[in-house]
């Protein structure tokens, strides 16, 4: 089992609604999450296990999500061009326009 820096994650998600202000992120960076922190895993742990958090956690930061994700981007991108007219189709026959 992995350690998890649950601090981190609380710290990331704040940085991410904050991104670019560098004063609010130096301040953060400097400030004790502890008490939230253990409120966020009490509420995590609500719902699922410290096991099946880590299970999952670890496979997040594993090699092999690192392969599949960047083999679902690749083949995402391969198929863009295809996605993109079946968005246009849909949203012609979503405006009442038929277009074939």
């Amino acid at each position: 089992m992995s350690e998890c820096p649950f601090e981190n994650i609380l710290k990331g998600s704040l940085s991410a609604l904050y991104y670019g202000d560098k004063n609010f992120l130096d301040t953060i960076d400097k400030m004790d999450f502890t008490n939230v922190r253990l409120e966020f895993m009490s509420e995590l742990f609500s719902i699922m296990s410290p096991e099946e958090f880590y299970n999952v956690n670890d496979l997040l930061h594993s090699e092999q999500y690192l392969l599949y994700a960047e083999a679902v981007s690749h083949a995402i991108m391969a198929v863009s061009k295809k996605l993109a007219d079946i968005a246009v189709f849909a949203q012609a026959n979503a405006d009442g326009v038929s277009k074939h």
